[in-house]
């Protein structure tokens, strides 16, 4: 019975582990994900900024 008892023990401390270390990979992978956000909003603001500018360029090239 108390053999029973640890055994299942064992095997749920094992599983908390586990599930654990998938909640770690998780968190990583979220926080990959946000650093990519962040790189592609930059390059969203980056592209927009050199877009208007070339519309400025480009209306003062056409209305002289």
């Amino acid at each position: 019975m108390i053999e029973d008892m640890t055994n299942q023990l064992n095997a749920l401390k094992k599983e908390k582990m586990d599930w654990d270390a998938e909640r770690q990979d998780w968190d990583a992978e979220r926080q990959s994900l946000n650093a990519q956000r962040q790189d592609l909003e930059a390059e969203n603001k980056r592209l927009a900024e050199e877009i208007a500018r070339l519309k400025e360029l480009y209306g003062a090239t056409t209305n002289p």
